[in-house]
């Protein structure tokens, strides 16, 4: 999939492959220095190498996403198939993790990301956990007609800064997600073609 910002900067959106391994792991280190990224190495303070990114890839139930901006991963979104109890007893809910690169924040990125992870699987329902500090995500999701189902009060344990951190779990109808995704990036003023 083909994204034109409103900018006029494109990026292109496909399933991430063995030679994007290691640009995601620059990306993840870059966000590891961003103060305002909220992703679960964030809480570790490190990165997996790309031979073991390439093997939680390769995971079945798994789709990994990525954003290319002129060769240079900008974003990804992983979206997984029965999250807690496996695909044999949660074939119908898929659970997201996504960030976007901090010079593509606000462009309408995020929209698309989630709109292609969307088309990736074929669930009735879309979840993701949300730290109770990360207001631009949650934004986000509530945007896409997601509900806050739950707050769950010292969740995970932010070992960087030796503090436990509360998440937010969100859920959505997926054709929901995906028709306000829709009208969001129309709003935004963002194209989306196939390549």
């Amino acid at each position: 999939m083909l994204v034109r910002l409103r900018d006029g900067r494109e990026v292109r959106l496909k399933r991430a492959e063995r030679g994007d391994s290691e640009g995601l792991v620059k990306f993840w280190r870059e966000l590891l220095t961003d103060p305002t990224s909220f992703r679960l190495f964030n809480y570790t303070g490190r990165v997996s190498d790309p031979d073991t990114v390439f093997s939680r890839m390769r995971e079945s139930g798994s789709y990994w996403l990525v954003a290319l901006h002129q060769g240079r991963v900008v974003g990804d979104i992983l979206v997984k198939v029965g999250p807690q109890f496996g695909q044999h007893l949660q074939p119908h809910v898929a659970e997201m993790a996504y960030g976007t690169a901090s010079e593509f924040r606000g462009t309408g990125l995020i929209y698309a990301q989630i709109l292609f992870g969307c088309s990736q699987v074929d669930t009735k329902y879309m979840m993701a956990y949300v730290d109770s500090q990360n207001e631009r995500s949650m934004a986000v999701l509530q945007r896409l007609g997601c509900e806050k189902r739950a707050t769950l009060e010292e969740f995970l344990l932010d070992r960087v800064k030796n503090q436990y951190r509360t998440l937010v779990l969100f859920t959505c109808l997926k054709k929901k997600m995906e028709s306000e995704a829709e009208s969001e990036l129309k709003r935004k003023l963002v194209e989306i073609r196939p390549f």
